[in-house]
């Protein structure tokens, strides 16, 4: 699970570099698909690090009989 993590949060820097490396050597290619990449993990992460909140599913009705 920290190896995980630890490659969760790295991941985005890592792209970021090739990102800019990829604009400073205007390679079009590097970082464009970085650039990709980087939205994709970025995503990712804010899915697997936000928390999910469960709901209560259970519906109730209460019905007030009248004789």
């Amino acid at each position: 699970m920290e190896l995980l993590t630890t490659i969760l949060l790295c991941l985005p820097i890592v792209l970021l570099v090739t990102l800019f490396i990829g604009i400073v050597k205007k390679n079009k290619r590097l970082w464009i698909i970085s650039l990709i990449f980087f939205v994709i993990i970025t995503l990712v992460d804010c899915a697997y690090f936000i928390p999910v909140y469960k709901t209560d599913s259970k519906i109730t009705h209460e019905t007030n009989s009248v004789e």
